[in-house]
């Protein structure tokens, strides 16, 4: 999948919201961005607001997903964990 990071959930816990370039299943409208997931695990270095890179995924677990703070927007009910990821291509 290609996704582009949008930002921060909420103050602590959890993922980021990135959208997709596709329509993906459970993929919701957040922050007038569509097909919008929640992405674990990903690398310190594409975190950024508008970051955008190639990765492979599955659902996270919810142990994988922490401890999350009450704070955020909770209209993203699908979180994917990121297994690899390229700023270039695809991973397979």
């Amino acid at each position: 999948m290609k996704g582009t990071v949008i930002g921060k959930i909420r103050s602590g816990g959890g993922g980021l919201a990135v959208s997709l370039d596709k329509n993906y299943s459970g993929a919701v409208k957040w922050n007038d961005e569509k097909n919008v997931i929640e992405l674990l695990n990903i690398p310190t270095e594409l975190r950024a607001s508008g970051a955008t890179f190639y990765f492979s995924s599955r659902k996270a677990t919810d142990s994988e997903q922490g401890i999350i703070t009450a704070d955020g927007d909770e209209s993203i009910k699908t979180v994917l964990y990121g297994m690899k990821f390229s700023t270039t291509e695809c991973p397979n």
